[in-house]
């Protein structure tokens, strides 16, 4: 009897829970594909909404996550904005303002996931739906980068090589203050760190000396693990640079701003 009970339960839960299609969904941001190692894109049938892992697509564009366990929040720091959004909410708050969406953020194997309209609506990026492929196409910034000519293309003045793991966010626009010109991140599990490295180096050679280039790597590479954090700025030939990395995110930031800036 008690057998049948439990048998019971079983396929009523499994009848209850909520069906998602994760069918060969593809993200790419900035013309870089995210990598998702635990919780993938998906379709919710139930409101024809396309879902995506809040932190892995925030820190492509750039932005910085945390978790407020108790109110069960998403935090989101990205270009000067502050950006909240609860689980089972469709009003994240975006600099204190409301925005509306059509569809609950929901909590997904410990990840946040977020309706599609969401990185449009809060993290201000542009998105596309590429039907042939099944790819959402995310992209940020008015000025986007060139067609790759030869082993780089240019982003904003910076020489980048064709192909890199480094993730490239170049800045949107030269009258905001306090956009950056370009955000170079270095994703430690992407591998062949030394590598990027390499790269990162050779993309700051396009505008600063090399003891400035140095200078910088030299701060990058005392993240020697996951557990180590970094957060310092430097002013090299009129820009601003923010170096940093928490110990909550596998990777490492390379923000750098346009000369004059003065804030």
């Amino acid at each position: 009897m008690r057998k049948i009970i439990l048998f019971s339960l079983m396929l009523i839960l499994c009848f209850s829970m909520p069906a998602f299609s994760q069918e060969n969904l593809t993200v790419e941001v900035n013309g870089n594909e995210v990598n998702f190692p635990d919780q993938e894109p998906f379709i919710d049938p139930d409101h024809n909404r396309t879902y995506v892992p809040l932190r892995f697509v925030s820190e492509a564009l750039g932005g910085d996550v945390d978790w407020e366990q108790q109110s069960k929040t998403a935090i989101v720091d990205r270009n000067g904005k502050h950006i909240e959004m609860a689980i089972d909410c469709t009003s994240p708050t975006v600099d204190g303002n409301n925005k509306v969406l059509d569809a609950p953020a929901r909590l997904m194997n410990a990840r946040t996931v977020v309706p599609l309209r969401f990185v449009s609506e809060a993290l201000g990026a542009k998105v596309k739906w590429v039907s042939d492929t099944r790819t959402v196409v995310i992209t940020d910034g008015q000025q986007e980068p060139q067609e790759p000519e030869g082993d780089t293309y240019n982003v904003r003045g910076y020489n980048v090589p064709q192909e890199t793991k480094l993730n490239i966010v170049p800045g949107s626009s030269d009258e905001d203050p306090y956009r950056y010109e370009i955000n170079i991140v270095i994703q430690m599990h992407e591998g062949n760190i030394e590598q990027q490295y390499e790269d990162a180096s050779s993309i700051l050679s396009s505008k600063f000396n090399e003891n400035d280039v140095n200078v910088l790597m030299d701060y990058v590479k005392q993240k020697k693990s996951r557990s180590d954090d970094l957060d310092k700025w430097f002013k090299l030939n009129g820009h601003k640079i923010r170096i940093y990395s928490s110990k909550t995110v596998p990777a490492i930031r390379i923000n750098i701003w346009p000369q004059g800036v003065t804030w």
